[in-house]
């Protein structure tokens, strides 16, 4: 089994008045068992009290991946404002598995400690995602959903469920499909929940390489704010040559009288 290591760093700069320093250190570990990397940065300026160091690192390793036909890796970053004392903490672990010849699985687990200033109260923010991307009949219709939940400390809990899809009619043609539904929970679930829901559809043909045409339609649904929005727009796109191009597009809000009709044109002279 070979590994190989390697270390690589970047010489100390210190400047004056100002009072700037940078300096970095990478570290590199890799054979087919353990693949490993950090990354250390110090940078900032003393004067501005602006003084951090970043760490980041990432841990995976091919064989496990391999036996259990998963692409898994575990990241952790760390940002800490060493004179302003605040930092910023994140763990993530994630991975990827086919399920069928069809369709991909993806969960991933953050788990975050942040403390924006040194006069703000630790916060601890938890959450998870779960994910499907595929694609079906020959590959002309492709998908991915995801399903989350947030919790931020003793604040409130998000959930968040979203998917995308499309359709392509034929090569030069296909419709796109979206919507997004978004709960915001307080803290132990006393209170009414806030709800937002988005969605979006599109239709997009490129009969030739000099055209191209474009309609969507997209809405929200908010229960806080308790109104909902629609808006439409179309867009013709011409290219007779690859250094210009014209392009007219409308918009609409559905719900109300606004509108705009708009002509972009776009001329490359050259670099000279």
């Amino acid at each position: 089994m070979k590994s190989r290591l390697y270390f690589a760093t970047t010489a100390l700069l210190l400047s004056l008045p100002g009072s700037l320093l940078a300096s970095e250190l990478e570290l590199s570990f890799k054979n087919p068992l353990l693949d490993l990397s950090l990354d250390y940065r110090l940078q900032g300026d003393f004067t501005d009290n602006d003084l951090a160091q970043t760490i980041d690192s990432s841990l995976r390793s091919q064989e496990i991946n391999d036996l259990l036909r998963v692409d898994a890796v575990l990241e952790a970053d760390s940002v800490v404002k060493i004179l302003g004392e605040s930092y910023h903490h994140r763990l993530t672990s994630a991975f990827t598995r086919p399920v069928t010849q069809y369709a991909d699985i993806n969960l991933e687990y953050q788990y975050i400690l942040d403390k924006p200033s040194a006069f703000a109260m630790e916060q601890q923010i938890t959450g998870y995602a779960l994910g499907l991307d595929g694609s079906l009949i020959d590959g002309r219709l492709s998908f991915h959903s995801d399903y989350g939940q947030t919790v931020y400390d003793t604040s409130h809990t998000v959930k968040l469920l979203n998917f995308n899809s499309r359709y392509r009619i034929w090569s030069d043609m296909h419709i796109d499909l979206s919507g997004a539904v978004r709960q915001q929970y307080p803290w132990n679930d006393a209170g009414t929940a806030q709800e937002e829901r988005r969605y979006g559809v599109g239709l997009h043909w490129s009969p030739s390489r000099d055209y191209a045409f474009s309609v969507e339609l997209d809405g929200l649904e908010d229960t806080r704010e308790q109104h909902s929005v629609s808006h439409g727009s179309g867009r013709i796109t011409w290219t007779p040559q690859s250094y210009w191009q014209l392009e007219l597009s409308y918009d609409t809000q559905l719900a109300g009288d606004m509108q705009s009709l708009m002509l972009h044109a776009r001329l490359d002279l050259g670099s000279g």
